[in-house]
């Protein structure tokens, strides 16, 4: 009896070691597409990061097509999203 109980132990024990390094591995594996796009976003981008990209406001689609025509850099950043993002998530404090 009690040498079934081990083997029950055993069994259980090698099971669980095997799910979790099942699990852990289809973890790794399904995070490798996403490391690869910010691969692609960070080598593209990396040029364009600096404090304009955060301080100015989005353009209008007018001057990003006149940039996009006269082959300059659309000019504008990102403020907008950021100011959206933080009226959202303190009303949503304020909510709670």
């Amino acid at each position: 009896m009690m040498e079934r109980k081990q083997t029950s132990i055993r069994y259980r024990s090698s099971k669980d070691k095997l799910v979790f390094v099942l699990v852990c591995a289809l973890s790794a594996l399904s995070m490798l597409p996403l490391f690869f796009i910010l691969w692609e976003v960070i080598s593209r981008g990396y040029k364009n990061f600096n404090l304009q990209l955060f301080s100015e406001v989005t353009p209008s689609s007018m001057d990003a097509m006149l940039s996009r025509i006269n082959g300059e850099s659309i000019p504008g950043g990102i403020l907008n999203g950021i100011t959206g993002t933080l009226l959202i998530v303190g009303v949503a404090i304020l909510l709670t």
